[in-house]
């Protein structure tokens, strides 16, 4: 979901609309932080006292209505096609306790995308040790 420039691309676009839309969809929840990686998301949803709603209730309209859009873009725009499912099962979740907890997961998610040439699952970089150093010229 991100081209080489590391900016997303169309799928990529689709997803952060979605993530922006949820606030409307749900009234009582807030957008934090939001992230696209290449294989992975990172949010954070606040769900405020007056959401009828929980987050298994988000993450799953989120999932449904992005996986019905990837779909589409698939069909009509030769998006690569996904085996079965588009997102993984599950989802990580963490409470976030008080206002420390909070501005280190907002850093974490903001950092990520500097990090992805660390993680070994990036298929340009495929290990774990850092980018090359740079030549003299």
């Amino acid at each position: 979901m991100i081209e080489k420039s590391e900016r997303p691309n169309a799928a990529g676009r689709m997803v952060l609309r979605e993530w922006h839309r949820l606030p409307q969809r749900f009234p009582g929840i807030e957008t934090v932080e939001f992230v696209v990686m290449p294989n992975h998301v990172h949010g954070i949803v606040r769900i405020t006292p007056k959401a009828q709603v929980g987050l298994s209730d988000v993450v799953g309209a989120f999932k449904s209505r992005t996986t019905v859009a990837y779909a589409g873009g698939v069909q009509r725009d030769q998006w690569p096609r996904f085996d079965r499912r588009l997102w993984q099962r599950s989802y990580f979740d963490r409470v976030l306790r008080d206002e420390d907890e909070l501005l280190r997961a907002e850093r974490y998610i903001r950092m990520n995308p500097a990090r992805w040439w660390y993680d070994p699952l990036n298929p340009r970089t495929g290990r774990p040790q850092g980018p090359p150093r740079q030549e003299s010229p």
